[in-house]
C-alpha cells in the first residue's frame, strides 16, 4: 500500500483513508444552464455506502434529471478515482450507450482462481454470473449529448476500465493525463489458490 510510504498518491489526490474516514458522499452531481457535472470519486460500492449513498439510485435520478432538462454537456469527472466495481461503470454505461454490449469478453487467469473457473489449455477461464456475467443493456434514460472525461494518473482500476469503454465506443472526449490503468486486462478483487 501507498501508504506506508507515508506520502499521498500524488501531489493533487487528497488521502484516500482520510477520504474514507470522513464518510463524504462519493458522487456528485451539479447542473448548471447546459453543461452538467458529475464527479464520481470512486467506483469502490463500500465506500460509496459508507458515504450514504446508492449507486444504482444516484445513476439513475442524475440520468433522470439530465433527460428532463436536455442538457448538452455532461462532464464526468474521474480524476483520482482509484477504481472499485464493475458494476458501477456497468450502471453508467447503460445510460450512455444506445446498444447491448459485453464490458469482458473474456475473463481469465494464469494461476487457479477461487470461484468457478474452467481449465482451458494453461488458462483458468472464470464462470460469471448476474453482473460478472458484463452484459450492459441500455437504460431507459439514454444521455446522447457530448460528454467530457476529466481523468489523471490516478484514474485507475474499475474507473480506467469506463474510460476505455468510453474511448472504446468513441463516446467522449477526454481531457488530462493518461489514465492510469489497463484497458484491456482486469486485474482487481482476484483470488488465488
Amino acid at each position: 500500500r501507498v501508504d506506508q510510504y507515508k506520502r499521498k498518491y500524488s501531489n493533487h489526490s487528497e488521502d484516500w483513508d482520510a477520504w474514507l474516514a470522513e464518510k463524504q458522499p462519493a458522487f456528485h452531481f451539479d447542473m448548471n444552464g447546459e453543461v452538467a457535472v458529475m464527479t464520481l470519486r470512486t467506483f469502490w460500492v463500500p465506500g460509496i455506502e459508507g458515504g450514504g449513498q446508492n449507486y444504482l439510485a444516484f445513476i439513475e435520478q442524475a440520468f433522470n434529471k439530465l433527460a428532463e432538462s436536455k442538457t448538452r454537456h455532461l462532464i464526468l469527472d474521474l480524476r483520482n478515482n482509484h477504481g472499485g466495481h464493475d458494476i458501477v461503470g456497468m450502471a453508467l454505461m447503460s445510460h450512455l450507450y444506445d446498444s447491448t454490449f459485453y464490458y469482458y469478453k473474456r475473463r481469465t487467469s494464469l494461476l487457479k482462481p477461487v470461484g468457478k473457473a474452467v481449465k482451458k489449455g494453461d488458462i483458468y477461464e472464470y464462470i460469471g454470473r448476474n453482473a460478472w456475467v458484463g452484459k450492459v443493456a441500455p437504460a431507459k434514460n439514454i444521455y446522447s449529448g457530448n460528454i467530457y472525461v476529466l481523468m489523471n494518473g490516478y484514474s485507475v482500476s474499475a474507473a480506467a476500465e469506463f474510460i476505455a469503454h468510453l474511448k472504446k465506443i468513441k463516446r467522449a472526449i477526454f481531457i488530462g493525463e493518461e489514465a492510469g490503468g489497463n484497458p484491456v486486462i482486469f486485474t482487481g478483487g482476484q483470488s488465488v489458490t
